[in-house]
């Protein structure tokens, strides 16, 4: 709350105007933790990557958030490959 009034506060005489607030993220993709969003599911299946059995759900929500972003449609997944590797997501090949 306290940093919410000091960025008020310093924006308060910007042209822009005052800096508002931003809603509160609720049940986004990235905050369930029990189901693979559909979004990163189809850009995995485009790339030919299979995200191991319960994967998703082992990650941290800033893990998720950043796997949903890079996942979305129009986005090149020039770096989501790397990003599933990193995270330990990728299954083994067989």
């Amino acid at each position: 709350e306290a940093l919410r009034q000091h960025l008020q506060a310093r924006t308060s005489a910007l042209s822009a105007g005052q800096a508002k607030d931003l809603p509160r993220p609720d049940a986004e993709p990235w905050q369930q933790a029990d189901q693979l969003p559909e979004v990163l599911a189809a850009s995995c299946a485009q790339l030919g990557l299979e995200i191991r059995s319960g994967g998703w759900a082992e990650l941290d929500e800033l893990q998720r958030f950043a796997l949903v972003k890079l996942s979305h449609p129009g986005h090149e997944h020039r770096n989501l490959p790397r990003a599933l590797a990193e995270f330990g997501l990728l299954a083994e090949e067989p």
